[in-house]
């Protein structure tokens, strides 16, 4: 036992600070999926990641005129993530470095994502005017969360969940935040020096 703790003692000490390779090893570590008794041994911390989905982040800083066309041109938030993989938002953030406010937010007007390509305002922020122009409009830096992504089926509101999606819809596709503003097209107003940053939480899903 001495020997155990003496060897443990050595690693912990000379081991540097910092983010675990998934080559490392983890002594004693049990095999995921496999009895515990039986299959404890060393392993990588790939091998206990790999049956994980883990959330993934990505940061898109946009200009003042990326904000102004979001109406009518999306930006892209999220890469693609290669073939065979589908990278689903889980929730989101926006927040308005402020030194104009923006106008010609319509009513109706709300905040999107969708998988680059599409039409349809699928994967979305269901805020009105009020919250997109507390975003927006606010005359100071102001924040927007979404703490689920929401499916917006065709004529009717939010709903949890999403369906239907082909694979040529959703599979290795970038997602794109965009405005949808009805008929009032391209905002007014802004500064140029506004940025609005978004963040986007996902998961990567490989088929």
């Amino acid at each position: 036992m001495g020997g155990i703790t003496k060897s443990l003692a050595e690693l912990i000490s000379t081991a540097t600070p910092g983010t675990p390779d998934v080559a490392d090893l983890l002594l004693f570590a049990p095999v995921p999926v496999t009895p515990f008794v039986t299959e404890c041994k060393r392993t990588t911390v790939s091998d206990l990641i790999s049956p994980l989905m883990v959330m993934k982040s990505s940061t898109r800083p946009l200009t003042d005129a990326e904000v102004i066309a979001l109406p009518t041109t999306g930006v892209e938030v999220v890469p693609s993530p290669g073939p065979g993989k589908i990278r689903y938002p889980l929730a989101a953030f926006a927040r308005l470095n402020w030194f104009a406010d923006y106008s010609n937010i319509d009513a109706a007007a709300r905040l999107t994502l969708q998988y680059a390509g599409l039409n349809g305002f699928r994967l979305a922020w269901d805020q009105t005017i009020t919250a997109l122009s507390a975003l927006l409009a606010s005359s100071q830096s102001s924040s927007a969360f979404a703490s689920q992504v929401q499916f917006i089926p065709s004529g009717s509101g939010a709903t949890f969940g999403d369906f239907g999606y082909a694979d040529g819809d959703c599979v290795d596709k970038g997602i794109v935040l965009k405005i949808n503003n009805q008929m009032a097209g391209d905002l007014a107003g802004g500064d140029p020096r506004n940025v609005l940053t978004v963040i986007v939480y996902y998961v990567e899903i490989e088929l």
